[in-house]
């Protein structure tokens, strides 16, 4: 438990984390995953890993904040631009469930996922 204080605040490490994550172009992301050409981009999504749900609805305004998960990945929202992907994963953020920006696939047989670090 000390060892985590030392690198800061849960907010502090969060920050760190996305900073590690930077914009890639799919091709690239493609070649350093060694996926087939044949592998479609079909955008990012946000992804609870303990329960393996998608966030599939996200609306916050003043009067609020509602979030849907959805157990396929089909039904994930599916954010085109990067950063507004981080924008939401860093809306929704709690300190109770952890939440990871992933990358969703499609081949020829299934949908797929990977994490763009």
């Amino acid at each position: 438990m000390g060892e985590a204080k030392s690198r800061g605040s849960k907010g502090e490490r969060f920050q760190q984390a996305l900073e590690k994550f930077k914009p890639v172009s799919t091709k690239d992301l493609r070649q350093k995953l060694g996926l087939s050409e044949n592998s479609s981009f079909l955008g990012y999504v946000i992804h609870l890993p303990e329960s393996d749900e998608f966030l599939a609805d996200f609306q916050d305004d003043d009067f609020l904040t509602l979030k849907k998960w959805a157990a396929i990945p089909d039904l994930a929202l599916r954010y085109d631009d990067f950063h507004e992907a981080v924008k939401v994963l860093k809306a929704i953020s709690t300190s109770t469930r952890e939440t990871v920006l992933s990358v969703l696939w499609e081949n020829d047989t299934h949908y797929f996922i990977t994490t763009p670090d």
